[in-house]
């Protein structure tokens, strides 16, 4: 029965007298106090154990580029699907070499350099030969659930861009002819 209930019920009986009534409700209403107030110390403690688990710092990556190698990117999570972008390039000490395209389209040779924590690139249209630039924001992802937040591998990729592997002929071929030109 809640204490405004109980207030009521207690008013509306005529046996009572008005200086029992008002230790009645003084009493009741200092219960309601106390189970506030130990809610709120509750809601302050578990205020303060997750503030005090978010400020466990999570594992980075050694650097801010990706690691040197061939990397094969895209923006759907399976090669060839049209109208999605994709990416193969290779990293040797933050520079970056590489080819963008479509399915069944041309592909623009590009050569790039890690920088604030984005890749910047220089992409050479294929048609007219101009050159423009764009970048890409890197972003760090899971790759490992654990419930240790000490132990959380993690791996540094591209936004809007998903890793694929193996890689085919096709890439090959386009990697090493803009390795060629560029």
């Amino acid at each position: 029965m809640s204490t405004f209930n109980f207030a009521q019920r207690i008013l509306s009986a005529t046996w009572i007298r008005p200086s029992r009534l008002t230790a009645v409700l003084t009493l009741g209403f200092i219960a309601l106090q106390s189970t506030t107030l130990a809610a709120q110390a509750m809601t302050r403690q578990t205020a303060i154990q997750l503030a005090m688990a978010s400020a466990v710092p999570l594992p980075r990556t050694s650097g801010n580029h990706l690691e040197d190698g061939v990397h094969f990117f895209g923006e759907a999570s399976q090669r060839d699907q049209l109208g999605s972008t994709y990416m193969i390039f290779e990293v040797k000490d933050s520079q970056v070499l590489g080819a963008v395209y479509a399915p069944h389209s041309s592909y623009n040779c590009f050569e790039g350099r890690f920088n604030n924590e984005q890749l910047a690139l220089r992409i050479e249209d294929s048609y007219d030969s101009s050159i423009y630039t764009h970048e890409i924001a890197l972003e760090q992802t899971a790759i490992v659930a654990s419930s240790n937040l000490q132990s959380v591998e993690m791996q540094l990729g591209l936004e809007g861009m998903q890793p694929l592997r193996n890689i085919q002929e096709q890439e090959e071929s386009m990697l090493a002819v803009c390795q060629a030109d560029l």
